[in-house]
């Protein structure tokens, strides 16, 4: 499974519909992270790929689409 096939299943299971959303979608706009989800995305994502994010790495740019966030996770060595 990709990173972003990864995300996506998170999002879906935690909006507890199925999300369509496009890979440079807002996620924060379309109003499916809130600051309570991120805070579980980034919780998702540091265990689910054995990854430790710094806090500088926690902005609206890396988190805010499925590209974003994928990109933040190949930048911390998944792949």
């Amino acid at each position: 499974m990709t990173e972003k096939q990864g995300v996506r299943d998170f999002l879906t299971t935690l909006a507890n519909k199925e999300v369509r959303i496009g890979d440079d979608d807002s996620l924060l706009a379309t109003k499916l992270l809130d600051s309570l989800k991120v805070a579980e995305l980034i919780v998702f994502l540091e265990d689910h790929y054995q990854v430790t994010f710094d806090s500088d790495e926690l902005t609206p740019d890396n988190l805010d689409t499925i590209n974003a966030i994928a990109g933040l996770l190949e930048r911390k060595g998944v792949s």
